[in-house]
């Protein structure tokens, strides 16, 4: 292999495997609407969920939390990684 080749092949490799990634869909924002019953105007409607929201089905979180080096982890999808529970082939 000559020095150019060496020098050309990894660059080439790059370039067959870069490129951009393709944007990520845009997500509504998330808000904490809170209304005072006193004050201030009326709490707004909610805002229909976008298409893509109801292809996912309802995940349940749980409590869990792990301690890491000293430093506290929570893990509330804990309950999914055992593929073999009903549970989670229900959810499947």
């Amino acid at each position: 292999m000559t020095p150019r080749t060496a020098l050309l092949l990894p660059i080439l490799c790059l370039a067959a495997c870069g490129g951009t990634a393709p944007p990520a869909p845009a997500l509504p924002p998330v808000t904490t609407a809170t209304a005072s019953a006193a004050s201030g105007p009326p709490a707004q409607a909610a805002a229909p969920l976008p298409a893509w929201a109801s292809l996912y089905p309802a995940t349940r979180t749980v409590d869990q939390r792990d301690t890491l080096f000293g430093t506290e982890v929570r893990d509330p999808y804990r309950w999914l990684e055992d593929g073999k529970s009903p549970e989670v082939q229900a959810w499947l």
